[in-house]
């Protein structure tokens, strides 16, 4: 009879021990060392099974009018956000404001160096976003300004329908130097002019930055998939100093164009491909 005592006072001992142990672990929900009286009753909930954990309690705040939450995901009609908000249905609203994020390019001012961004939606279609210096001063007075829009798809191995698209349009100098479409990762290579501040944002899909390559002006290589037996995926991710034909006629489209109406140039215009035309072609000048 005394055994039996003992160890039940032994159990009882033991699961008070584990219990305040337990209680201070889900009550201290600041993670300032101490427990207060909304987080111990947070904390009795809990092991109550009344409510979780986490509850909207606990991760919104406020500061005067202002009420925000950080650090965690928010879904709409969604039981698993991957994004810190994800809404499955429909959104409402006057005007979406995409905010862009900044990025500077070092190394020297005469030179271009490769920019990875990665299309971390590919499964989702072709993604949308721009790269922009709005700003002629910035960086300097009269440092120039561009605008670069581009559309693209990666190919990512063999589900090919891939395609790369862009307008661009700079001053006081190229921002750009060349844009390689990375088919065998969701990648794009752009190469940037150095010692420059650029704002980038996505206007569908989630694109972001990865890295920055080469900026020391050594010899660069970048392989994604170390010397695949198969494929030869490795590119020359080295700096240039020129800028390639295809970023100074402004836009590049690597698809077939139907044109049901008349074309007027009256700049320069660069094919490489056919063209194919069910009326008589004129180039310089023409009669009406």
């Amino acid at each position: 009879m005394r055994k039996k005592l003992c160890l039940s006072l032994t159990i009882f001992l033991l699961t008070c021990i584990n219990g305040v142990a337990f209680a201070f672990i889900l009550g201290d929900v600041n993670n300032d060392g101490k427990i207060d009286h909304a987080e111990s009753i947070n904390a009795m909930q809990v092991m109550a099974g009344i409510k979780s954990q986490i509850s909207i309690d606990n991760v919104w705040q406020q500061d005067g009018n202002k009420v925000f939450i950080k650090d965690v995901n928010v879904g709409i009609n969604t039981e698993n956000p991957r994004s810190p908000l994800e809404i499955n249905g429909v959104l409402r609203t006057r005007s979406i404001h995409n905010m862009a994020n900044s990025f500077f390019v070092g190394g020297d001012k005469d030179k271009y160096y490769a920019v990875i961004f990665y299309d971390q939606s590919w499964w989702d279609g072709p993604a949308e976003f721009e790269i922009t210096r709005s700003n002629v001063h910035a960086d300097g007075e009269w440092h120039g300004s561009m605008n670069l829009k581009i559309f693209w798809h990666s190919s990512r191995f063999g589900h090919q329908s891939s395609f790369l698209e862009y307008q661009y349009q700079q001053n006081r100098g190229h921002f750009v130097s060349y844009i390689k479409n990375y088919v065998y990762k969701e990648y794009l290579f752009i190469w940037l002019k150095g010692q420059t501040t650029y704002n980038y944002r996505s206007m569908n899909n989630n694109v972001t930055l990865k890295t920055i390559l080469g900026t020391d002006n050594q010899k660069c290589i970048f392989d994604e998939f170390d010397n695949h037996p198969n494929y030869e995926t490795a590119i020359d991710c080295t700096y240039r100093t020129e800028v390639h034909e295809s970023i100074k006629y402004g836009k590049m489209i690597s698809i077939p164009v139907s044109i049901d109406s008349n074309v007027e140039v009256t700049g320069q215009f660069t094919l490489n491909g056919n063209i194919t035309s069910e009326q008589d072609i004129c180039i310089g000048k023409c009669d009406n």
